[in-house]
C-alpha cells in the first residue's frame, strides 16, 4: 500500500491516494499493537551516553526550546547545547541562543551557489565576517572543550544546513583543525555505534551514474553526452537544466559528463580491490533496477555501498511558494518533495505522471526509499547537491533524503549541503575511496584527508566542503 501511495503521489490528481492513506494509517494501528519490541518504549538516559565516552570525547546535543505565551517562558525559539563529558556530574548548558539571530545570519537562500558558500566559509581580508556562524553556535562551547579531541555532535533545526567542520575560527584554522566533530542524528545513536562494526564480507557496492534522463535510443544517447562534454560548471541540482524558466514543468534535466567519468574510476578502484561491483548508467540507470536491490525478497543482501552520481532535489513547504506547476512541488508531504533523479524521469518531471500505469517515473523520492530494506548497507554515499537538506520540523529532525536512508537501515551517509561543481565532486569522491579501499583509512578519515587535500590546493570551501559524513 505504501509503494501505491509513492506512486500516486507523483500524479496531478489521483482519485485513490486518500483511500490508500487511510487503509496504510489502519494498517500501521495494528502493527503497533501486534508489536512487542520493548526497543520502541526504551527511553535513553543521559548517564548511559557518559557511561561509553573516553575521557577525551564530549557528545553534544543541541537542542530548540519553541516559543510559548507564559509569562517566564521563551517569548521566541532559543536554540541550546547541551554538552556530557566522561567525569561530569550532570549535563551543561554550554551555548543558547536566539532563532533569529541564525536567521538573520543566514538570510532567505533559496540557491545555495558559491556566493552563499563563502560568506559563511571563507574567512579573508575581503570578507572578515565569514566566521559570523561559529561565533554565534560554537565559540562560546569551545572553552568546555580543552581536554576533547572528539565530539559527537547532533544538530536541530537550521543547524542541520550547516557544515561545522568546515566553519572557519581563522583566515588560517577551521573548527576540523582542533576537534574531531563526528555528526549524529541523535547522541542516543552513540550506543549503535559502539555496537556496529562494518560487515566484512559483504564486498558489494551499487554504483550508479552518468544517467540519461530523457528517454532515448543509443545513437540518441551518444550524440546528447558529446553535446555536454563542454559542461565544466554545471552542478547537480535543479538549477542546471536546459532551459531555466519561471516553472519547472517545461524544464528538463542536463546530463552530468562528470558523474559518468566518477562511477567509471570507482569501478576501476573497487574492481582492483576484488569488490563485486554492480554498474548502472546511461538508460540503464534506472529507479526500478535501483529498487531491486532494496527488496529482502529478491536478494539476501543489499550492498555494503551504494554509491548515486546525479541530480538532487529539496522543494520547499508549498505553502511559501509560488509557480507551484509540478506534483512534487505541491504535495504537503516532504519525504515527496525530496529525491534522487533517475533514467529518463525528464518525460515524468515535464508531464508529473508516467506514460505507462505502474511504470517508474524516474524520480526516486525519500518516501520510496524509505521503503527499501538496506540494512546491510554500510555506506550510501549521494553524490548530488543539496541531498543533505530537507524539511526541518522543530525537534523532528530534517524530513528528507537522509531520513529516508536511515530508515531504510543504512549505517553512514555522506551527503550534500549545497549546489556541489560535477568536475570537483568527481575529484573528491576518488580521492575519499582511494583513502577508503587503498589506505585503509575510516571512513570519517578518509572524508577528511579528500577534503584537506582539495583544501591544500587552494580552493575554495564551495568545493569541498559542501559533503558531510552522518554516523
Amino acid at each position: 500500500i505504501q509503494r501505491s501511495i509513492a506512486q500516486e503521489y507523483s500524479k496531478l490528481n489521483s482519485n485513490k491516494l486518500e483511500d490508500l492513506k487511510k487503509q496504510n494509517e489502519k494498517l500501521l494501528k495494528k502493527l503497533v499493537l501486534l508489536s512487542d519490541d520493548q526497543e520502541l518504549l526504551n527511553q535513553i538516559q543521559w548517564q548511559s551516553i557518559q557511561s561509553i565516552l573516553e575521557p577525551n570525547q564530549a557528545a553534544l546535543e543541541f537542542v530548540l526550546f519553541p516559543k510559548t505565551e507564559g509569562l517566564l517562558e521563551p517569548k521566541e525559539n532559543i536554540y541550546a547545547a547541551l554538552l556530557i563529558r566522561k567525569d561530569d556530574p550532570k549535563p551543561i548548558l554550554v551555548n543558547k541562543f536566539k532563532e533569529s539571530d541564525l536567521k538573520k545570519l543566514l538570510g532567505d537562500v533559496k540557491i545555495k551557489r558559491i556566493e552563499y558558500v563563502n560568506k559563511f566559509y571563507y574567512l579573508s581580508n575581503k570578507n572578515p565576517n565569514a566566521n559570523s556562524l561559529y561565533q554565534l553556535v560554537w565559540k562560546n562551547i569551545i572553552p568546555f572543550l580543552h581536554d576533547i579531541k572528539t565530539v559527537y555532535y547532533s544538530p536541530v533545526g537550521l543547524l542541520n544546513t550547516i557544515n561545522a567542520s568546515a566553519l572557519p575560527i581563522s583566515s588560517w584554522k577551521n573548527l576540523q583543525d582542533s576537534f574531531n566533530l563526528v555528526l549524529v542524528q541523535s547522541t542516543r545513536n552513540l550506543l549503535e555505534l559502539k555496537n556496529n562494526s562494518q560487515n566484512q564480507t559483504n564486498r558489494e557496492i551499487l554504483l550508479v551514474g552518468g544517467v540519461e534522463y530523457n528517454k532515448m535510443n543509443d545513437n540518441d544517447l551518444a550524440a546528447n553526452i558529446e553535446d555536454t562534454k563542454s559542461q565544466s560548471f554545471a552542478t547537480r541540482s535543479f538549477f542546471s537544466f536546459y532551459n531555466n524558466d519561471t516553472t519547472f514543468r517545461n524544464s528538463k534535466w542536463k546530463y552530468l559528463p562528470g558523474s559518468l567519468q566518477e562511477v567509471d574510476k570507482l569501478n576501476s578502484i573497487f574492481k582492483n580491490a576484488k569488490w563485486n561491483c554492480n554498474k548502472f548508467t546511461g538508460i540503464e540507470a534506472t529507479e526500478s533496477q535501483f529498487k531491486s536491490f532494496g527488496k529482502s525478497t529478491s536478494r539476501e543482501n543489499s550492498p555494503a555501498v551504494i554509491h548515486i552520481s546525479t541530480h538532487g532535489f529539496f522543494f520547499p513547504d508549498p505553502n511559501y511558494a509560488s509557480a507551484l506547476n509540478n506534483a512534487f512541488q505541491r504535495c504537503k508531504d516532504p519525504m515527496i518533495r525530496s529525491g534522487l533523479i533517475l533514467s529518463g524521469a525528464n518525460s515524468s518531471w515535464q508531464q508529473a505522471d508516467p506514460k505507462i500505469a505502474d511504470e517508474e517515473d524516474g524520480i526516486l523520492t525519500a518516501y520510496e526509499i524509505s521503503l527499501m530494506d538496506l540494512n546491510n548497507t554500510d555506506l550510501v554515499v549521494l553524490s548530488a547537491c543539496e541531498t543533505g537538506l530537507g524539511e526541518v520540523q522543530g525537534s523532528e529532525g530534517v524530513y528528507g533524503l537522509q531520513r529516508a536512508f536511515k530508515i531504510a537501515g543504512v549505517k553512514n551517509i555522506i551527503m550534500s549541503l549545497w549546489q556541489v561543481p560535477d568536475k570537483q565532486t568527481a575529484e573528491l569522491m576518488e580521492l575519499f575511496y582511494k583513502n577508503w579501499l587503498i589506505e585503509k583509512m575510516s571512513t570519517r578519515a578518509a572524508l577528511a584527508s579528500a577534503q584537506k587535500t582539495m583544501r591544500d590546493k587552494k580552493l575554495e570551501p564551495y568545493y569541498w566542503a559542501g559533503f558531510v559524513l552522518m554516523e
